[in-house]
């Protein structure tokens, strides 16, 4: 109590001070006290900013708590990847403005975050002293205490309603992943709301802003009430009550106006994203190809018709099936042209309504290899079906309508790769499906692997997951049913450079299976940072030769089927590159397909 009151007398002090000095200003002109208002709360902003970074970045870090958040998720891939979003970033300093400056890599969701945290604690803090002042009561005028209060308040409004929810934003990355992997919305859906970006904006900043209000105020009221605090009596005349109001909207239109934060300038080292470099590979011969995985004292090798290649792909995720004819052909020669041109030679896909003959066909034309998508398994759109595996019927149809498919397709030249399924037991661990059921899907994974061997022993069979995480019950079926499967490839879907740990010691290092990094992209970057994140990865990609055929970058177009796509895509729908990510890796691409020639 004494250390409680000594305080008081102390931050009276500072107030009596502070006090003076506004009454001062006010009667030297009213224009220094409102820029010491503007002042004072743009340090206080940068303050809260730079200690929620500092403080968020350091707690990501730490084992224990990166263990309670995996556990807390439920899941975890995306439990690390909560990690990754929020905590990969480094507060520098202050900038111009007395913004606060980030790592040119710092992920812009953490970013976005902490500028929320800040700037709703404004709003909380405020609303929470001026529900202890208790406004309502009659006094005579207002005093320093509110004065401060308000414009604590005021501040922390305006620069919540700066924060931007629109396509490229942090906000606008978590909100699409939460619309595609926890709502399952599709791109449609999602567009539709979001793409009104400026009122979106505004209606989520006003909503989050209320609430923040809402909440200070009862906190305010209820300390009042549990301790039976006082409201102490507003002192002051006209020129402080009036002082004061312009003081508020000072800082409201201060924090909507000053640039909160900034990020470090880094030169590119990303070629001009037009033209890219390398010319078209042209077209596949026309006959079916023989695609092999081979051991060597080196390591697995990827072979296509006899010759060695490195996997240099890019998941396809247009969506062209609506097209007429004529219009879908076009669009894929236009994007197929820019792939293969980008030095990719493999392409991947989802859905196996939009791999069908045309492009299959297109892709050859172009000089394009497939992996060719079957559809096994629940994905994380709530909507479509899980299978019965353990069902011998279930397994029967199954098998029957993948014979099917490969009968159809095993002569194409621009076949490459079966895929067979896609995130299948990361989908069945987020619905939290049994132990049992995902081995049983483990167990019916390699009896289809199996069958499609049979009846193409051309080409080899990949299934794709999230991470390394649930290699488990592949492995434990591999090892009931042991026999050399050299064509059959575990893929692996990474957005965070823990693509490093996973291929040194991580589970896979018990599976001896050829491996395909099947989606890499890095999560959360802004554009001007995308290109070092993709080089980061294939970097890590490419330095486990022996073990990992390649990898495919995650994805091809803003205008794919999930909303997450949007901040993903490498180009926009009218196939110009989002940034210089395409061209960084045309220029990766291109390095490995000269070396692997010579």
């Amino acid at each position: 109590m004494r250390i409680s009151r000594e305080l008081a007398l102390e931050a009276d002090s500072v107030g009596r001070s502070l006090h003076a000095a506004a009454r001062r200003s006010a009667q030297a002109g009213r224009a220094p006290a409102l820029v010491c208002f503007a002042l004072v709360m743009s340090l206080l902003h940068a303050a809260a900013i730079w200690l929620a970074a500092k403080l968020i970045a350091s707690a990501a870090a730490v084992p224990d708590v990166q263990q309670a958040v995996i556990a807390h998720s439920g899941d975890a891939v995306y439990g690390r990847l909560t990690l990754a979003l929020v905590g990969n970033m480094q507060a520098r300093g202050v900038g111009e403005w007395l913004s606060v400056v980030f790592s040119s890599g710092s992920s812009v969701v953490g970013v976005h975050v902490v500028q929320l945290i800040a700037s709703l604690g404004m709003v909380a803090a405020g609303a929470a002293g001026i529900a202890w002042l208790r406004p309502g009561e009659p006094r005579r005028a207002l005093d320093w205490p509110l004065m401060l209060l308000i414009a604590c308040l005021a501040y922390g409004v305006g620069s919540t309603f700066r924060l931007h929810w629109g396509s490229g934003s942090g906000g606008d990355m978590v909100l699409s992943l939460l619309a595609t992997k926890a709502l399952g919305l599709d791109a449609q859906t999602y567009e539709s709301v979001a793409s009104h970006e400026l009122a979106f904006s505004l209606g989520l900043n006003a909503v989050i802003v209320a609430l923040a209000a809402a909440a200070g105020a009862a906190a305010g009221a209820l300390l009042v009430n549990l301790r039976h605090l006082p409201g102490r009596p507003w002192q002051g005349g006209r020129a402080v009550q009036s002082a004061t109001l312009a003081g508020a909207l000072v800082a409201t239109l201060a924090g909507a106006a000053r640039p909160a934060i900034a990020f470090e300038a880094q030169p590119s080292t990303a070629p001009p994203s037009r033209p890219m470099p390398g010319r078209n590979a042209g077209p596949l011969p026309n006959l079916p190809s023989v695609v092999t995985i081979v051991r060597t004292p080196a390591g697995w090798e990827y072979r296509v018709n006899g010759r060695r290649e490195i996997v240099r792909g890019i998941g396809y995720n247009a969506v062209t099936i609506d097209e007429s004819p004529r219009e879908r052909a076009a669009h894929l020669d236009r994007d197929f042209s820019s792939i293969s041109a980008a030095g990719a030679n493999i392409i991947a896909g989802w859905t196996e309504t939009e791999f069908d003959d045309l492009l299959m066909q297109k892709a050859a034309e172009h000089g394009l290899g497939v992996i060719l998508p079957f559809h096994i398994g629940p994905t994380y759109v709530l909507s479509e079906p899980d299978y019965a595996y353990e069902d011998p019927q279930v397994r029967q149809q199954l098998l029957d309508a993948i014979s099917r498919r490969v009968e159809h397709f095993r002569n194409s030249p621009a076949l490459r790769m079966w895929g067979l399924g896609n995130e299948v037991l990361h989908a069945i661990a987020w619905a939290h499906g049994s132990r049992d059921h995902a081995q049983a899907f483990a167990d019916f994974l390699v009896q289809a692997a199996d069958r499609v061997h049979q009846l193409d022993p051309n080409h080899p069979v990949i299934y794709r997951d999230a991470e390394d995480w649930y290699a488990g019950p592949i492995i434990q079926a591999l090892a009931a049913n042991s026999k050399p499967r050299p064509w059959l490839v575990y893929g692996m879907n990474f957005f965070t450079p823990r693509l490093q740990a996973a291929l040194d010691a991580g589970p896979l290092t018990a599976l001896d299976q050829p491996l395909l990094v099947s989606e890499f992209g890095p999560v959360g970057l802004r554009p001007e940072a995308r290109p070092a994140g993709y080089r980061q990865l294939w970097d890590i990609i490419r330095a486990h030769p022996d073990r990992v055929l390649g990898g495919l970058a995650y994805a091809w177009t803003t205008a794919g089927p999930e909303p997450g796509d949007r901040n993903f895509g490498l180009t926009r729908d009218s196939g110009e590159p989002v940034d210089g990510t395409l061209a960084e890796l045309a220029a990766l691409y291109h390095s490995d397909a000269n070396a692997t020639a010579a």
